[in-house]
């Protein structure tokens, strides 16, 4: 189980930052917060790639996630509701 987070605030595609930066469509901002390595990546690369999304930030637990979404301005979060420490469910409630 990863009990820290691995981040990143950036888009995860060079074709999603053009996308985003280029004002044609309104790209939709997504953050995923998943304990699972894997598939915290494996989202987070999917969001990426998607025409009209990006991802604004990817995290480990639901206290990073409560800390940095608000930053990041996500429009949407891909929330676990089974995190270590603080569920997905209280972080959702908070």
């Amino acid at each position: 189980m990863i009990t820290t987070a691995a981040r990143s605030n950036e888009p995860r595609s060079a074709s999603s930052a053009a996308r985003a930066s280029s004002g044609t469509h309104p790209v939709i901002r997504v953050a995923v917060v998943e304990d699972d390595r894997q598939l915290r990546d494996t989202l987070a690369s999917f969001i990426g790639q998607a025409d009209g999304f990006s991802c604004a930030g990817s995290y480990a637990n639901g206290e990073d996630a409560l800390a940095q979404v608000p930053r990041v301005k996500a429009d949407v979060v891909l929330m676990d509701i089974g995190l270590p420490g603080l569920s997905g469910i209280e972080c959702a409630q908070a």
